[in-house]
C-alpha cells in the first residue's frame, strides 16, 4: 500500500461525480480554455488562407502552370500561358475600374451631384 498519496479534498472528490462535473462546467472550470484561444486562432488562419485562395487561385494557378510549362523546356506553352494569365488580369482590373466608376468620385461628393457617378 503506498502511504505517499495525499488524500482528495472534498472539492477533488466531488469533481469526479456526475453531478460535480456539472456544477464544475456551470460554474465555469477554464480547463479548455487556453486550448479554444488556439482553436480560435488556428480557423482564423484557415478563414485567411481559404479567402487567399479564392482571391488569387487563378493567377496563382496560372503561375504555377507557366513555371511548369518552362521548367520542362516547352517554352511556346509557357508564353501562351503567360499571356493568357495578363489576359486574365487585365480583365480583372477593367471590372475593378469599372466598378470604381459606379461610386461618387470626391469631388462629386464635394459639389453635391450624386447624379454625376459613372458620367466619367
Amino acid at each position: 500500500m503506498n502511504t505517499n498519496k495525499k488524500p482528495l479534498s472534498i472539492v477533488e472528490r466531488a469533481k469526479k461525480t456526475f453531478v460535480g462535473k456539472i456544477v464544475c462546467r456551470i460554474m465555469g472550470e477554464e480547463n479548455g480554455a487556453v486550448m479554444m484561444e488556439y482553436v480560435i486562432v488556428a480557423v482564423m488562419i484557415a478563414a485567411a488562407v481559404a479567402m487567399g485562395a479564392y482571391f488569387f487561385g487563378k493567377d496563382i494557378l496560372n503561375m504555377f502552370g507557366v513555371a511548369g510549362a518552362a521548367a520542362t523546356g516547352d517554352n511556346t506553352a509557357a508564353e501562351t500561358q503567360t499571356t493568357a494569365a495578363k489576359a486574365g488580369a487585365a480583365s480583372g482590373h477593367n471590372a475593378a475600374t469599372t466598378h470604381n466608376k459606379s461610386f461618387p468620385s470626391a469631388t462629386d461628393e464635394a459639389t453635391g451631384d450624386i447624379n454625376a457617378a459613372g458620367n466619367n
